[in-house]
């Protein structure tokens, strides 16, 4: 059954999920045991992915497909319902629009009022949140990593240079590209980031079939062979580190979205 969205924003329709809340919460508890701060990230990590998705929202519908948005887990997911008709170039828009939006809305503006404003005290502490969440971890988001933003743009990359899939390939990539970060994100000392990029890891892993019996790639020649291309086409844009499983329930708009695993 059909779950409803809990409001619209600009007509699109978004539903918030408890899971999204608590993990939101425990990022924000962790950042600082103060109430006051604690609220203040909540209230910045929901505005910032909710942009995030409006970002993706905004590109799906200029191109005619009809979004709705998810917010859970560790950020949101956009759906693009009836947007089969997206050419891969759209597609790459679509992908990039998140965190290009909240760069130019959020992330920049911070950035320029830390610079030329100086500001001190909880000023201070509240744009270098928003500077480091709308800026930094939105550059992270478009690494070469599925099925962040920036693993779906290498996909559709490779897609629209060789006219073929190289799924396999972007698994392989995506997996070498997270393994990477988080070694970096370890000697960073943020444990949270080392285990966000650690559990992409692992989904490239299982993608790829190196666990749970499934058959490994040796050879550089069998990973750059193309794979199969996805049906039905992907459809979903987001944040979500754990939306390879993910699947949207309708909102009003589209009676059957049939949204793919993988976005």
């Amino acid at each position: 059954m059909a779950r409803p969205a809990h409001l619209h924003i600009f007509g699109f329709p978004v539903r918030f999920e408890l899971w999204f809340f608590l993990v939101v919460g425990f990022i924000a508890f962790t950042a600082s045991a103060r109430i006051e701060y604690t609220i203040g990230w909540i209230a910045i990590i929901t505005a910032s992915v909710l942009i995030h998705e409006l970002g993706h929202a905004f590109a799906y519908r200029y191109y005619g497909a009809t979004p709705s948005i998810s917010m859970h887990g560790f950020g949101g997911l956009t759906f693009g319902h009836n947007s089969d008709h997206l050419s891969t170039g759209q597609r790459i828009v679509v992908s990039a629009a998140g965190s290009a939006t909240t760069m130019l809305l959020l992330g920049g503006p911070a950035w320029v009022a830390l610079r030329l404003l100086d500001p001190v005290g909880d000023a201070r502490l509240i744009l270098d949140w928003i500077f480091w969440i709308n800026l930094i971890w939105a550059l992270i988001n478009l690494a070469p990593v599925w099925p962040l933003d920036g693993g779906h743009i290498v996909d559709d990359g490779l897609l629209l240079i060789s006219g073929k899939s190289r799924r396999r390939f972007v698994h392989w990539i995506s997996l070498v590209a997270a393994a990477a970060i988080a070694v970096f994100f370890w000697f960073q000392g943020s444990t949270f980031a080392v285990i966000i990029f650690g559990f992409m890891a692992y989904i490239n892993i299982g993608q790829l079939g190196l666990v749970g019996g499934g058959s490994r790639t040796d050879s550089v020649d069998s990973v750059l062979a193309p794979s199969p291309p996805p049906t039905p086409p992907d459809h979903v844009r987001g944040v979500h580190p754990d939306s390879e499983n993910d699947t949207e329930p309708d909102t009003e708009n589209d009676p059957d979205p049939d949204p793919s695993p993988g976005r």
